[in-house]
C-alpha cells in the first residue's frame, strides 16, 4: 500500500494485518518519479514481482475556472494524470520482464462526463482515460491487462472536504451516474 500519510497507512495495514493479510506501507507522492520507482523497486524486493497494480491516488478542486490558481490546477493534474502516468511506467517496465500483469486506474463518473464547478478535476479523470485506453492498446500483446473503473461518489474524507466548499457536490454527482445513487 502506497499513500502520502503515514496515519492513513498504518491503519489500512492494521486492517489487513487483522485479517492475516501480509501488507507493506511505502509512504509515497505519487506526482514524484523517485518515489514511485521506489515504491515499485520495494515492492519486487519485499514480495519477489509484482502481479498487478491499483493505481487509486487523486486530488480535486472545485469552482469556476476564474477562480482556480495555477497551483491548484498543477497540483491536480500532478497526482491524478502525472502520478498515474509514472506508476504505470514503472509498473509495465517491471510487468515487461515478468510476463505480464494487471493494472486498474480509478477514473471518475467525471472521467466522462462533465460538471460545472468541476472543470480541472474532470479534465484529469478525462485524462486518465486516455491514458488508461491508450495503454491498454500498446501493451495488450504483452501480457499487460489494463483497465479503467469510473466510480459515481464515494464517502470519503475527500468527498467531505469538497462538501465544505460546495455542500451539494454528492447530490450533483449522483446525477451524473447512471443509476442515480
Amino acid at each position: 500500500i502506497a499513500g502520502r500519510s503515514p496515519d492513513s497507512g498504518e491503519a489500512a495495514i492494521e486492517q489487513i494485518r487483522t485479517k492475516r493479510g501480509q501488507v507493506t506501507f511505502v509512504q509515497t507522492d505519487v506526482a514524484q518519479a523517485d518515489q514511485v520507482e521506489h515504491l515499485v523497486k520495494t515492492t519486487i524486493e519485499t514480495y519477489g514481482h509484482l502481479n498487478y497494480a491499483v493505481n487509486n491516488a487523486g486530488l480535486f478542486d472545485m469552482g469556476p475556472i476564474g477562480q482556480t490558481t495555477e497551483e491548484a490546477f498543477d497540483q491536480v493534474m500532478d497526482v491524478n494524470v502525472k502520478g498515474v502516468w509514472l506508476s504505470m511506467k514503472y509498473q509495465i517496465d517491471h510487468m515487461l520482464q515478468n510476463g505480464g500483469g494487471v493494472i486498474v486506474n480509478t477514473s471518475s463518473v467525471l472521467g466522462g462526463k462533465g460538471m460545472a464547478g468541476m472543470s480541472t478535476y474532470s479534465a484529469s479523470k478525462h485524462a486518465v482515460n486516455g491514458l488508461t485506453k491508450s495503454l491498454a492498446l500498446e501493451y495488450a500483446e504483452s501480457g499487460i491487462r489494463i483497465n479503467g473503473i469510473m466510480p459515481g461518489p464515494i464517502a470519503t474524507p475527500m468527498m467531505d472536504r469538497g462538501k465544505q466548499i460546495m455542500p451539494d457536490v454528492d447530490q450533483a454527482l449522483i446525477q451524473v451516474t447512471a443509476v442515480k445513487r
